[in-house]
């Protein structure tokens, strides 16, 4: 399910995901980003992105810069990650539990909506899962100095996701101490290791100024976030003033329930079972993140390995517990899915342990037959309704979750430069409108690379026939009569336009995205009021011809103006 229409679900690429592919491409073409911030083996994050992670533009170079451009290509690493992934997972459960219940959690992984809604996208935290829990394996294993081989699998992954950095050093201390546990041996080996990952810490939050993390430290929610001090004086001016106010009614007391009800959220049914994050990007359309059948399983897993096998079930309890921790203290919003992604794989191995134990209660192999049959039956339901979800309500439903319009606008943009027609697209993001338009339409490469660079740098964002400005830049380009001109909804930068045009429309309920002025790509072509007869093959948008791609995805609601 990894790799099947991986070109078209999705639906497309966040500004994200297309942040650590382009970069890598660059890197690969160059040996340095478009902007000429960050050389092959920086950690610094090029000047026109969000500072990220400092490893996967690197960790993708490889995977990325000898193929063209292509959403099949953007995933393909991610793919292998997440494969990879679930070996780690089959590995410690196999070790810890049993041959039986590692293969029915390797199995668990393969099926599972979270590792197949991620397994399919370019998003760096489950990058970073994978590394840290092959990490946990190789420590697990090894004896002696051997098990400081983890270190490098454990750096990886602190410097493969910018969320993980919170709970890394809890989350490897534990492992640590839980593997000496198992051991009781190398005690000095084990500190040596807890001591190398304290110094990485260490060392990261000294040059905090001087890495991509540093601009994020405002992200963490702490005491002295405005939110509380403002809840703090409105629940003061709510209450009978009695010398218990103070003690109970301040902003540590306040911030600790806030971070308390943020991490019990994320082991709210609703979440794992129903609905997943609020944010489309990071859910399914109307399915959680586990299975339906996962609620029975999972704390039955925990409850007998606490009871069979004390150790190793306190020590995944544990690992539980601060798994929600990076979504807990952000102030970002709230996506469990990404910034709790260290708790899915637990989640895994708690349900093949509680699978394992049902099937080991039933003594008559005839019974243990039907009851597995059984089993087998309810996941292989709930993989086809999450795949029915999946491939068919989710692509139209949260179309715009990946920025669906943005692909179909540079698909318009490929068009019309294909008949020599220029467009002006107004953006308060220029260089997300031309790289979109590089990507889709795989442009960038030796020859073109000098140009869009210099654009970039120059901050003039024009390549062949297609400029995107902002609108306070608009006078450096006149808009003349023949350039086809393309707009969010509500105007010509603020002034009311009496043209007619055409729409780039949400797939959902047909609102407009984009405006189109002076079209000459669909001109001649019967255009409808809003999208319809949706097929999986439409989404394959770089194929489609003119006629087929203007009369899928462009929609005419003048008639409807002109009411």
């Amino acid at each position: 399910m990894r790799l099947l229409r991986l070109d078209r679900i999705p639906t497309g690429i966040t500004a994200d995901e297309l942040d650590y592919v382009f970069t890598a491409k660059s890197l690969y073409l160059s040996g340095k980003d478009l902007s000429d911030t960050r050389s092959l083996f920086s950690l610094a994050p090029a000047s026109y992105e969000t500072p990220k992670a400092e490893l996967p533009y690197l960790l993708l170079v490889p995977f990325i810069g000898p193929f063209p451009f292509s959403l099949f290509y953007a995933r393909v690493p991610f793919v292998i990650a997440n494969t990879l992934l679930i070996l780690a997972i089959y590995l410690i459960t196999k070790k810890f539990i049993g041959p039986r219940a590692g293969h029915i959690a390797g199995i668990l992984a393969a099926i599972n909506p979270w590792f197949i809604f991620f397994g399919r996208t370019s998003f760096d935290a489950p990058l970073a899962v994978m590394f840290l829990y092959w990490g946990i394996y190789v420590l697990m294993i090894n004896n002696s100095w051997r098990i400081l081989w983890s270190f490098p699998l454990f750096a990886i992954a602190f410097f493969s996701y910018i969320g993980i950095k919170v709970v890394f050093l809890p989350f490897t201390l534990t492992t640590i101490f839980f593997s000496y546990m198992f051991k009781r041996r190398y005690h000095i080996q084990h500190a040596a290791l807890a001591l190398i990952c304290v110094s990485l810490v260490g060392y990261y939050v000294a040059t905090l100024g001087n890495n991509p993390g540093g601009s994020r430290v405002g992200e963490l929610f702490t005491p002295n976030d405005p939110m509380i001090a403002a809840r703090v004086e409105t629940e003061r001016r709510a209450t009978i003033d009695t010398p218990l106010e103070k003690l109970f009614n301040n902003k540590v007391v306040l911030y600790g329930r806030f971070i308390f009800e943020k991490w019990l959220n994320f082991f709210s049914p609703q979440y794992l079972f129903l609905s997943g994050d609020a944010r489309s990007t990071f859910s399914v359309y109307q399915y959680g993140v586990l299975h339906y059948v996962d609620i029975f399983f999972v704390p039955f897993g925990l409850i007998i390995l606490i009871y069979k096998k004390r150790k190793f079930g306190i020590y995944l309890a544990s690992l539980l517990f601060l798994a929600p921790l990076p979504a807990a203290v952000s102030n970002v919003g709230i996506t469990y899915s990404i910034r709790a992604a260290l708790a899915f794989p637990l989640f895994i191995i708690l349900a093949a342990s509680g699978i394992d134990s049902t099937l080991s209660a039933v003594k008559k192999v005839s019974y243990k037959k039907i009851l597995a049959g059984v089993i087998i039956l309810l996941y292989s339901i709930n993989l086809l309704q999450f795949s029915y979800i999946y491939f068919t309500k989710d692509p139209v439903a949260n179309s715009e979750s990946f920025a669906l319009s943005d692909r179909v606008l540079s698909r318009y943009l490929h068009f019309a430069n294909e008949i020599g027609k220029p467009v002006l697209v107004l953006s308060e993001a220029p260089f997300g409108v031309i790289r979109n338009y590089l990507f889709y339409g795989d442009k960038l490469n030796d020859v073109t690379l000098p140009n869009i660079a210099a654009s970039v740098q120059n901050e003039v964002f024009e390549l062949a026939g297609v400029r995107a400005v902002r609108c306070k830049d608009l006078s450096v380009f006149p808009v003349e009569k023949d350039i086809t001109v393309i707009a969010t909804p509500g105007g010509f930068c603020g002034k009311e336009i009496l043209e007619d045009h055409l729409s780039i429309p949400l797939l959902s309920d047909g609102g407009e995205v984009y405006w189109i002025y002076r079209d000459f790509v669909c001109d001649g072509y019967e255009l409808k009021l809003y999208p319809y007869d949706v097929s999986l093959g439409s989404f394959e948008i770089e194929k489609l011809s003119r006629e087929q791609f203007c009369t899928t995805f462009i929609t005419n609601l003048s008639p409807i103006y002109a009411q």
